[in-house]
């Protein structure tokens, strides 16, 4: 058992990407990739508290997770809040865009 571990064949996962078809399934994938992208940035926590360097990762930035469908991309931030012995995990979204936007132009 490893906390550097996300799923067996996968160590420090920094970028989680997921896509579906439908609107409703974003809310899932979004639930994914949160799940995903905490056991890597508790994995770099353990890691920098190994070090005595657990200080340096407060609300940085330390993975990103892309999900999307057929009409929407969202682009999201995830980092920890760290009080001594407690982590609290947290993102927020940093881009969010329409592919049917402006008659697809910019897709």
């Amino acid at each position: 058992m490893s906390l550097f571990l996300g799923i067996y064949y996968i160590y420090f996962l920094f970028l989680t990407c997921e896509v579906k078809y439908s609107a409703a399934a974003l809310n899932v994938i979004d639930r994914q990739n949160t799940h995903s992208i905490t056991l890597a940035v508790r994995g770099i926590i353990e890691l920098f508290r190994l070090i005595k360097r657990k200080r340096e990762l407060y609300r940085e930035i330390l993975a990103f997770s892309i999900l999307y469908n057929h009409r929407t991309v969202r682009i999201y931030g995830h980092y920890p809040i760290i009080n001594r012995n407690k982590t609290t995990f947290y993102y927020y979204l940093i881009h969010k865009f329409s592919f049917t936007a402006l008659d697809s132009k910019e897709k």
